[in-house]
């Protein structure tokens, strides 16, 4: 489920658990069911104008890791992201933005716990 907030004239998405969460292991049926119920749900926010959001960026997800971020940019017009979900692999964030640059003025690097943004 997204949450909605908007401050002021600014539109927050929080992401939390809604990615598109492709596992090694499980079966072709599970991951084309998590495709399309993630794709649904990006249907909904297509082109929508959004001033900050907070995304997954699970490097559990292996080969798979950069799939649910990277189709948040597509479909959005999204100002800030910030990835989330990286369990402290802060690495994660740089390889993603090395190989897609094109995200490097969005996508907000964290480097460390506690780091603070001025958006």
């Amino acid at each position: 489920m997204w949450k909605w907030n908007r401050f002021a004239f600014c539109l927050i998405i929080i992401a939390g658990d809604l990615n598109l969460w492709i596992w090694e292991g499980e079966s072709k049926q599970y991951n084309n069911n998590m495709k399309a119920m993630y794709f649904k749900k990006l249907e909904k926010i297509k082109k929508r104008e959004i001033d900050a959001a907070f995304v997954p960026l699970d490097p559990r997800q292996g080969k798979d890791a950069f799939e649910g971020i990277l189709s948040f940019m597509e479909y959005t017009e999204s100002s800030h992201v910030f990835p989330m979900h990286f369990w402290g692999k802060y690495e994660i964030i740089r390889e993603f933005l090395d190989r897609y640059p094109e995200y490097e003025k969005k996508v907000e690097v964290i480097e460390r716990e506690g780091q603070e943004f001025y958006i």
